[in-house]
């Protein structure tokens, strides 16, 4: 019987913990599906510079109309990176 309730503490600690990781995914979904819904534009590094420097404006104008912290601006930022860009970004980070 011992056993039984640090087993039943440890069980109900893991269910905070998956209540809490849930609520995170159903929160970031939201998000995503927000900042999807304003047309975010995506960018695959095949354009010139100004391209790049006007893409970077869009994308920061969308992020000046909601207030993301900057680790949240950087995941849906990089979400829209393509082709060339998402590899460099993955081999950067």
């Amino acid at each position: 019987m011992e056993r039984s309730v640090p087993f039943r503490r440890r069980a109900r600690q893991v269910d905070d913990e998956v209540d809490v990781l849930a609520a995170r995914v159903e929160e970031m979904e939201l998000i995503m599906a927000r900042f999807q819904c304003m047309n975010p534009q995506t960018f695959d590094g095949e354009e010139s510079s100004s391209d790049a420097e006007s893409w970077f404006q869009h994308i920061t104008g969308l992020f000046d109309r909601v207030r993301y912290d900057d680790e949240r601006r950087l995941s849906l930022a990089t979400f829209q990176l393509r082709k060339n860009t998402e590899r460099w970004w993955r081999g950067a980070s």
